[in-house]
């Protein structure tokens, strides 16, 4: 180490211009990074549900919906003031950008069509309202067809009082902050003192998330200007607070070009990993840096305060940043594109810290002038100095030994107790994303109440051959399946083209509801039919069947996707499918927004656990040899379990759901917290090699390395509140959630582990000061 370190300073300008050409490269890249959703990543792809979204969403798109609901404010929709409203705002649906002209449904459609003999006997289909009513006595023709229709619990409430437009996109075209802008401008501006109306669904809420990144933005700036300040009272000079800057500057730029060259999408969900690994980047710079001064304080030359420090600290830098890079490597368990994407990005934006770091800082440093002996020796009696003497005292004497090991033990007892709670996915059925009275949720709800379940599971009846769903048997087989996956508590309505087959046979018997039934013969539904459909484009019917009559959608409407409810319903799927089977047709699960979120469960299911525990085994397997010690690698893994017993015990209590969006919070935490151990640990090992007794060489670790460590957890905890004052919820929870988790991991590393290293006496440190006194 000490050649390296001499070759660096001798070599500084040659590596600092490397550095700087990487860093220029990486800028410009970093510079086009802009923040996006791409739906395909975000989904388990080799998740059979996915497949058939994959194969049928362009056709029966259930899954990326645009929902707007136009609600009367006193009496029903049925006047021609409110239904010229409602076909306003379908028209406008029908124009928004990215939208699928063929995926639009609404009462005011040109695809909601009725039929009606003409004169001489043939059979018309013709749309509902094909323009606006221009006085009561159509609204009430209206009424009445829409009463005897499909139409009714499906585009109308069931009192009456609310019309619902549903819209499918072309995600190849779909921009979300241009779609966010036209809704605002051309939908939601009809609201006036007769309707009021809602927008929900999944390019509402993309949009709003997408709205809200400048608040998230300003965070991540906050927090990096709060990390300078908090760096230069702490070092008490502004070399003091460069060079840790310098660190994470570097990391931040390396890091986002990574992430463009990566193709890696950034959204404003992920925003606070990004600041996490910057913040991690000055946490290990700031151990640097505080060993510098720690050496000048004891009288060293600059230069042997730089290399000393870098001899002392590269072991733990680099067993650092591995465990680090490898625990977030983890997160590529998970079979989601996104997330795999994340964890190669992010641990190839902390490899680059064993550059931008652990190398470049005895570079700096010997550019630096030296701080000040008095500001040196200042730091020595500052406020955090004198609270981990008191700590160490604490800690390590006779009783407080066992009450730190019995207080660790209390606290995991607590969280062990809770973690029975701990959820998978979102427990509500508004969006946990943004706060619970903002719009996009007071719409959701709306929508909910009124239609008794607006999220799609989308089950397609999948045909071997034309005209397959035009017979008896397969319409009464989807019937059943309608009705038996009704009576499961989160379905709140269903459709199929049987709800369509049995309209029109109303509508060809002057709507007669005891006509509402699937004919006995197939010759009559065939008939019935072409008759409805013989007059349209085959586009217009594309939605709720292919042209051949061999593949329809069959769509039920759920009232939340809480995991238990979502399992609950694909096993009664299942269960029926199982006890159904039929020659010519099979029952393929599972599309819309609650199959791609049953898809997500499972896969999250699968592999949280195994991502956790793959997260804990590298971390394992870099300490080992850094330690040459098993006891070593047990004894920091040990306060690390803790922390993470204790983080998911919070998520328990507050309600916060396992989903694509905290998984990589847990694998991102189980990495850095261990970091802080590290510290302690190596420069237990240190001193005692220098022949200190335990309880002494425990001591100092606590006094130096301790200090710093509460330093820099304080700071990341500072840094990571910032965020929690955005309008996005989900933003500030996990801010939240991993301000906890450095907590918790200082916490157990500055308590627990003196505590367990003391009382333990493990063998590994005891040998090596026999060692040395010999």
């Amino acid at each position: 180490m000490d050649r390296l370190v001499t070759w660096l300073i001798a070599h500084g300008g040659r590596v600092v211009g490397g550095v700087l050409l990487v860093s220029l490269g990486l800028g410009l890249a970093a510079v086009r990074l802009t923040l996006e959703f791409r739906e395909g990543d975000l989904l388990p792809q080799g998740h059979p549900f996915i497949a058939v979204h994959n194969r049928y969403h362009r056709n029966f798109s259930e899954a990326n919906v645009l929902a707007v609901m136009v609600e009367a404010r006193s009496g029903t929709i049925f006047t021609a003031p409110i239904l010229a409203t409602i076909f306003r705002a379908t028209e406008a649906v029908d124009r928004l950008p990215g939208v699928n002209h063929d995926q639009v449904t609404s009462v005011a459609h040109r695809m909601t069509r009725w039929a009606r003999v003409r004169p001489g006997g043939m059979i018309a289909s013709e749309p509902i309202m094909l323009r606006p009513p221009t006085g009561d006595a159509e609204a009430a023709e209206i009424r009445r067809l829409v009463l005897q229709s499909y139409v009714f619990g499906s585009m109308v409430s069931i009192d009456e009082h609310a019309a619902l437009i549903r819209a499918g996109f072309d995600e190849r075209r779909l921009d979300y902050r241009r779609l966010f802008d036209a809704v605002n401008a051309t939908v939601l501006s009809l609201a006036d003192e007769r309707v009021a109306v809602y927008v929900s669904g999944q390019p509402r809420l993309n949009g709003w998330i997408l709205r809200l990144e400048s608040e998230v933005l300003a965070a991540f700036a906050v927090a990096i200007v709060l990390t300078w300040v908090l760096l230069y009272a702490y070092f008490r000079d502004w070399r003091g607070a460069l060079r840790p800057t310098i660190s994470g500057g570097l990391a931040a730029l390396w890091g986002f070009g990574l992430m463009r060259l990566t193709g890696f999408a950034l959204n404003p969900l992920t925003l606070v990993i990004p600041f996490l690994i910057t913040a991690r980047a000055v946490s290990h710079s700031a151990q640097m840096h505080d060993r510098y001064y720690e050496e000048l304080a004891r009288g060293q030359p600059k230069a042997g305060a730089i290399g000393s420090s870098f001899v002392g600290l590269f072991a733990p830098t680099m067993a650092g940043i591995l465990t680090d890079a490898l625990g977030v490597l983890a997160i590529g368990i998970v079979a989601i594109p996104a997330l795999r994407q994340l964890a190669v990005t992010a641990t190839l934006w902390l490899l680059s810290l064993i550059v931008t770091e652990l190398l470049l800082n005895p570079i700096v440093y010997s550019r630096l002038r030296a701080p000040e002996p008095r500001t040196i020796g200042a730091r020595e009696t500052s406020w955090l100095a004198r609270a981990l003497d008191r700590l160490a005292d604490g800690v390590l004497g006779p009783r407080g030994r066992w009450v730190a090991l019995g207080s660790g033990g209390a606290v995991l007892a607590v969280a062990v107790a809770l973690l029975p709670g701990m959820q998978i996915g979102d427990p509500g059925s508004a969006s946990r994303i943004l706060a619970a009275g903002a719009e996009y949720n007071r719409s959701h709800r709306a929508v909910q109440d009124a239609f008794g379940g607006s999220e799609p599971f989308m089950v397609v009846a999948e045909g071997d051959g034309r005209d397959a769903l035009q017979r008896v048997g397969v319409l009464r087989t989807i019937e059943s399946f309608q009705r038996f996956l009704e009576r499961t508590p989160v379905v709140g309505a269903s459709f199929s083209l049987v709800d369509i087959l049995k309209s029109m046979g109303q509508l060809f018997h002057e709507l007669e509801p005891r006509w509402a039934v699937i004919p006995e013969e197939e010759r009559a539904i065939r008939t019935m039919f072409f008759t409805y459909w013989g007059s349209v484009f085959p586009s217009t019917s594309t939605q709720y069947f292919t042209p051949d009559f061999a593949t329809a959608p069959i769509t039920f409407y759920c009232r939340d996707h809480t995991v238990e409810h979502v399992r609950a319903l694909v096993a009664a799927a299942r269960e029926f499918i199982a006890t159904h089977p039929l020659p010519h047709v099979q029952f393929r699960l599972a599309g819309g927004f609650i199959g791609v979120m049953a898809a997500i469960y499972d896969e999250i299911l699968r592999s949280q656990a195994r991502m956790t525990a793959a997260s804990f085994l590298v971390i394992f397997l870099v300490l080992v040899p850094t330690y040459r010690s098993v006891t070593a690698a047990v004894l920091l893994v040990v306060p690390l379990a803790l922390a993470n017993v204790i983080v998911n015990a919070y998520m328990a209590a507050r309600g916060i759901g396992l989903d694509l969006n905290t998984l990589p919070v847990i694998g991102v935490g189980v990495g850095f917290g261990v970091d802080y151990g590290i510290y302690i640990l190596s420069r237990v090992a240190e001193a005692m090699r220098g022949g200190t007794s335990l309880e002494g060489a425990t001591h100092e670790a606590l006094r130096h390395a301790g200090r710093t460590v509460a330093f820099t957890a304080l700071t990341m905890t500072a840094g990571m509140l910032c965020f929690t004052a955005t309008a996005l919820r989900f933003v500030g929870e996990m801010a939240a959630l991993l301000a906890l988790w450095m907590v918790s991991s200082a916490a157990t590393a500055l308590v627990v582990l003196p505590a367990l290293l003391v009382v333990i006496r493990p063998r590994f440190l005891v040998a090596g000061r026999d060692e040395a006194g010999r």
